[in-house]
């Protein structure tokens, strides 16, 4: 119809809004439609809880766009000679337009005559005459419809007579749960893996104990100041480290007796793991993590429903017993927390047969417990080895002060030769000496007097009968706790408080000497340290005795 503009337009425009009106006409409704749908199954699902309540705002908001779209791609598209129709129907022209668009197959030589009564009638006919959009009657059924709709989304409460929406909500709530704990054990998984946990000792501590060989191996034995300072130095870093691994495994080292556990194990297998623990092996509770890995894979293997019940059972409470001898004799949170998301992702099963996926993510948990494990075991080597370092540091200070610390007699040991090396060498060199190591205190100086060696300067006699032009000013006087440890008095005193002092000196350094023993406890203080300082506080027991004789 090129050869007919003014017709082809019209017809056109027509054909437009014919289209227009149909499907917003259509789309109206069923958009009322699914309106009345959704009410029914929102007021089900908030009465009885039986259907999920996916009713939110952005739902509801989503029903014209559906309808829309489904109205235009189900709808049949009208053709040119149905807006023809329209056009004769409004105009009265007696089948001109119709005639017009199927002219090209008729027979005759019409189609000049037609085509010029229909474009001289075209002007006059207007498409919006022809086909009225009547919209704001059905678009503001369609607002009240989805307000009302709206309101009663927002509004109306949730009733949950059996149980299903508590429970989706909880399904869903351990889904998220399990989420994320398969993105937490993946990140610590990445962590560890950096991490050479099986290596004899840690990268940071290995290091600091090179360090320290390297140092010991270059002491001159006439450097005392210099030497002391560079040991000093070490002492205090090893010493901080050795904190830092004793508090992570405080309640390890502790040694406390253990409640019955275990199911029908005996408490010998716990306090085991635990005692290997403690001397850095974990091997035994590796097994037997390798023992519920292997269970756990048999478990999906299982069909009896009934069987399959029983076992994931029997897991469970091993999970169970894990997570707590690690939480609570252990101490080890990293652990624990990888025991319980084994033992969450066993009990998502719940008693179905396991997925693939659920198999995957209960076999990482498992693997990230045993490199909780190997680091612990590995904490444990650390502060085996860190001990041992400040031990042989006490040695080199001793040694220093009597100028025999020579850096060249520990060439012979090799690079990487453990601290027990080192110690072995000193306590010989201590021996040639004649000092008693275990006397020593954290200075290295003897704790008491006993084992000095031959070069120790030894107390002089002292001789009364000789007279001197000295005079004692002194007088005896009370000691009080308090901020102060002693406390002298300017007053004299009579022969019969004598007495009195010293049984008030005795409760003083027994109450000192007790909360001594208690901050050793709490503080941390490194085991090389122990003897000495109770070897001081003890000292002033006999003080106390030979000052009141």
């Amino acid at each position: 119809m090129i050869e007919f503009p003014k017709s082809d337009s019209l017809l056109r425009s027509v054909l437009t809004r014919l289209h227009a009106a149909r499907v917003s006409r259509v789309s109206s409704w069923t958009c009322l439609a699914l309106a009345g749908v959704v009410a029914v199954l929102l007021l089900v699902s908030r009465f009885t809880g039986l259907i999920p309540d996916w009713f939110s705002l952005p739902a509801i908001l989503m029903l014209p766009l559906i309808a829309v779209l489904g109205t235009a791609i189900v709808l049949r598209r009208p053709t040119l000679s149905d807006a023809a129709r329209r056009v004769d129907t409004y105009a009265g022209t007696q089948d001109l337009f119709l005639t017009l668009t199927m002219i090209d197959n008729a027979a005759g030589d019409y189609k000049p005559l037609v085509g010029r009564d229909a474009e001289a009638k075209a002007p006059s006919v207007e498409p919006m005459s022809v086909v009225p959009w009547h919209w704001a009657r059905g678009a503001s059924q369609l607002a009240a419809a989805l307000g009302l709709l709206m309101l009663v989304s927002l509004f109306l409460p949730t009733l949950d007579p059996f149980g299903k929406v508590a429970a989706a909500k909880e399904a869903e709530l351990q889904q998220e749960e399990l989420v994320q704990a398969r993105k937490e054990t993946e990140l610590r998984k990445s962590a560890l893996t950096k991490a050479d946990l099986d290596a004899e000792t840690s990268e940071e501590i290995e290091r600091s104990l090179e360090d320290l060989k390297t140092s010991l191996r270059e002491m001159q034995p006439k450097q005392q100041a210099e030497n002391a300072r560079v040991i000093a130095g070490h002492q205090k870093a090893i010493g901080e480290q050795w904190r830092e691994r004793a508090e992570q495994l405080k309640q390890l080292l502790s040694q406390k007796p253990m409640e019955q556990r275990f199911g029908d194990q005996s408490q010998s297998k716990p306090r085991q793991w635990a005692k290997n623990l403690r001397e850095g092996d974990a091997d035994e509770l590796k097994d037997e993590l390798d023992k519920l890995q292997k269970e756990m894979s048999e478990l999906a293997d299982m069909q009896d429903p009934v069987e399959r019940t029983e076992a994931m059972r029997r897991l469970q409470k091993k999970l169970e017993d894990l997570h707590q001898f690690a939480k609570e004799d252990v101490n080890s949170k990293p652990l624990a927390a990888a025991l319980e998301r084994a033992m969450k992702e066993l009990e998502a099963g719940k008693g179905e047969r396991l997925s693939e996926e659920q198999m995957e993510a209960l076999s990482e948990a498992m693997e990230l417990a045993e490199m909780e494990l190997k680091q612990i075991a590995q904490s444990a080597r650390d502060l085996a080895e860190l001990e041992k370092a400040l031990e042989a540091m006490q040695m080199a200070k001793r040694l220093n002060n009597d100028e025999k610390l020579d850096g060249e007699e520990m060439a012979e040991l090799a690079k990487g030769e453990s601290m027990e090396a080192y110690m072995e060498m000193y306590a010989e060199m201590m021996a040639e000496l004649g000092y008693d190591i275990a006397m020593l205190d954290e200075n290295g100086m003897p704790g008491d007097g006993e084992g000095r060696g031959q070069g120790e300067i030894e107390a002089m006699e002292h001789d009364d009968s000789v007279e001197t032009d000295f005079e004692d000013e002194t007088s005896k006087s009370a000691i009080k706790k308090g901020k102060i440890l002693l406390s002298l008095k300017t007053k004299g005193v009579t022969e019969r408080d004598e007495d009195e002092i010293e049984l008030e000196y005795s409760a003083i350094v027994s109450d000192l000497k007790q909360s001594v023993s208690e901050a050793i406890d709490q503080e941390q203080i490194p085991p090389g340290y122990h003897d000495g300082i109770k070897k001081y506080f003890d000292s002033l027991d006999k003080t106390g005795t030979n000052g009141s004789k």
